[in-house]
């Protein structure tokens, strides 16, 4: 008896080449991109932590938090000092005084956050926003009306930017 040998079919060898060369293709451009995600990651990141700190000085306000056993006569607020740190501060000053609405050094400073050191505000440097109980009313630099932006950004990279928008409603929104 005669068997018929049969011949195995696999791949030749330029298949394999081209195969290899994609996968190849394929995985420098997933490192290239994965290195700038990280550098998203941070400035989304934070971007979602100074909101959060917006909400917080918010929620303090609409909870009539106390600050040392006493509710602040000109509510709780946060101003963004320089490039690359905020605080969350309780407005001593009370409604209808020159400086309410305002921080300033008679203001007490209850949190200083400091952004990372890869991202800076490049917009809102100067920024006051208080929040008065009960309702609350907001005050953009001492002012019961009006928007303000803020912008994040990366400091190797100024055109990868997150901006906040908050206005004198309280609503506070980031543009992705």
């Amino acid at each position: 008896m005669i068997k018929k040998i049969k011949k195995n079919k696999g791949f030749t060898l330029i298949e394999l080449i081209v195969s290899i060369s994609i996968i190849g293709l394929m995985s420098g451009f997933l490192l290239l991109d994965y290195r700038t995600a990280g550098k998203k990651t941070v400035l989304h990141i934070q971007t979602q932590e100074f909101t959060a700190d917006i909400r917080r000085a918010q929620n303090m306000a609409l909870g009539s938090l106390d600050f040392n056993g006493v509710t602040p006569v000109g509510g709780w607020g946060f101003y963004i000092a320089d490039a690359n740190r905020y605080y969350l501060f309780v407005d001593n000053d009370p409604v209808g005084s020159a400086n309410h609405g305002i921080y300033n050094v008679g203001d007490s400073i209850v949190e200083t956050i400091s952004l990372s050191e890869k991202i800076m505000f490049s917009t809102g440097i100067g920024v006051s926003v208080v929040f008065l109980p009960p309702d609350p009313k907001v005050y953009i630099n001492g002012i019961n009306s009006g928007t303000v932006i803020i912008t994040l950004q990366q400091t190797d990279d100024i055109t990868a930017t997150k901006t906040v928008v908050l206005n004198a409603f309280g609503l506070v929104d980031i543009d992705y």
